[in-house]
């Protein structure tokens, strides 16, 4: 990044005894504080005032005495300061395109526009020498083809000519002035471009933002060839928000064996509906890496479940445990960094989820039934509780109803069988039923209605004071 240099000088001020500060706030935010120096040297000399490292903008310089509290006391100096002038030259690398290897330059054609749509290079504004290998070389503007470098169109003129396949041709661009003035913008403003499909980022792209609108569920950006970008030059990725009905993936690729740090290790890059970050290159010592920064989502939390009051309709990028039906596109993230790494046991095929206890298991996507391609079922764990690993059993076990082991007639060990209980159950010789059997279980007769019914008012399931909540796993 370009940077100045603010130097000020300031006349002696003797007759002042309290200190005083040279300040500098941007022109845009005259509020906005940058930098400061408080001189407290007795009688004050004049002096300079240096303040390095600035980046290129405009601001305001303001010279205040102070009193012991850093209040100001009296303004002696208030002023702009505006960069000096920087002009130059603005240039580009040659480039070659091919003939039906280049986005948008077709064999049979006669013209090609190169407006940076749907992955084409963008020429506009820039003029150019053209070579054609094995051709002319080069090619006459305004004899052998017209550039329009508004519109970016570029046409054969001579009678006969078209792209052939596999031609080369050697783009040279012209250097343009750069006039930067002596002032800057208040207002900075970076390019963006519109993604709707499987998408080869060029490094013409970094330092610029791209955003992503899959027109289907999933698409995949690949990565240049790390050596090919410039160090330290970031690439926004942002994908447009969307709801959990229309939700879409998107999964970014490396070149070759390019490296990616991240702080997962060996999980793909996925991107959900609403989701961004920003990457950029790096080279320690003669390695190249990329690097990933300013992540918003849920990237590092792919397969971690939580509790919402909120309904799905309200929530971001999570689904209820409910035996809903995912599908691998556009839940890529959870199902191949978080249920294909899951213990074979718990996991079930997808044609068996409903049968016993595997509803309570992710499936896999593997149904014999070509209506289900593609598609994975969602635990249903609705209406039951969680209780954690002890010595035994696995994720997803699923247990019945179930009373510990108790007794009901040993006297002075919590059982029924004692003094100051009815008559019915208080007789030694009848102690599990008053119509006769006693120890000898069901030796005597049925119980009676009482023992049968009692004064119960319970329901069909056995369970503490609780309070109900939504559960979901983060996509």
């Amino acid at each position: 990044m370009s940077t100045v240099v603010l130097n000020a000088q300031s006349i002696a001020y003797p007759s002042i005894t309290n200190r005083i500060q040279a300040s500098i706030y941007l022109s845009s935010s005259p509020l906005a504080l940058v930098a400061s120096i408080i001189d407290s040297t007795a009688g004050h000399p004049s002096r300079y005032w240096s303040f390095p490292g600035l980046i290129r903008d405009n601001y305001i310089f303001s010279l205040d005495e102070i009193d012991g509290s850093g209040n100001p006391v009296s303004n002696l100096a208030l002023f702009s300061c505006t960069p000096a002038q920087l002009d130059g030259y603005l240039v580009r690398d040659d480039e070659e395109i091919i003939v039906d290897v280049t986005d948008g330059l077709n064999a049979g054609d006669t013209e090609f526009v190169f407006d940076g749509t749907t992955g084409k290079p963008d020429y506009r504004t820039w003029d150019f020498a053209i070579f054609e290998y094995g051709g002319r070389s080069p090619m006459v503007k305004h004899s052998d083809y017209s550039w329009d470098t508004t519109t970016g169109t570029f046409i054969l003129t001579n009678a006969g000519d078209v792209f052939v396949t596999g031609q080369i041709y050697k783009v040279i661009f012209v250097p343009q002035v750069n006039n930067a003035g002596g002032s800057t913008p208040s207002v900075n403003d970076f390019t963006t471009k519109l993604i709707t499909t499987d998408y080869s980022i060029l490094n013409s792209d970094f330092g610029s933002n791209l955003i992503v609108e899959p027109s289907g569920n999933y698409l995949e950006l690949t990565l240049p060839n790390i050596s090919t970008v410039a160090n330290g030059r970031p690439l926004s990725i942002e994908v447009s928000p969307s709801g959990i009905s229309s939700l879409k993936c998107v999964k970014i690729l490396v070149h070759g064996s390019d490296n990616i740090i991240f702080p997962i290790p060996n999980q793909s890059i996925y991107l959900n509906s609403g989701e961004s970050l920003e990457m950029y290159k790096v080279t320690i010592s003669t390695y190249s890496q990329w690097r990933v920064r300013r992540l918003f989502g849920n990237m590092l939390r792919c397969g971690e479940f939580e509790s919402e009051d909120n309904v799905q309709s309200g929530v971001f990028s999570k689904q209820l445990l409910d035996g809903s039906i995912g599908t691998i596109d556009k839940m890529a993230r959870l199902y191949n960094n978080y249920i294909l790494n899951l213990p074979i046991s718990q996991v079930c095929d997808f044609d068996s989820w409903s049968v016993g206890n595997n509803k309570y298991l992710f499936s896999k996507s593997n149904s014999t039934n070509p209506s289900n391609a593609g598609k994975f079922m969602f635990p249903d764990r609705r209406d039951l509780f969680e209780r954690n690993i002890n010595s035994s059993g696995k994720s997803g076990d699923f247990f019945n109803d179930q009373l510990k082991t108790h007794d009901h007639t040993t006297h002075g060990k919590g059982g029924i069988y004692g003094s100051g209980l009815p008559l019915f159950l208080g007789r030694s010789s009848n102690k599990r039923y008053s119509g006769g059997g006693g120890d000898n279980f069901g030796g005597g007769g049925s119980p009676d209605s009482e023992m049968r019914t009692g004064d119960s008012s319970g329901g069909s399931e056995t369970y503490p004071k609780h309070i109900l909540v939504n559960r979901y796993i983060i996509l």
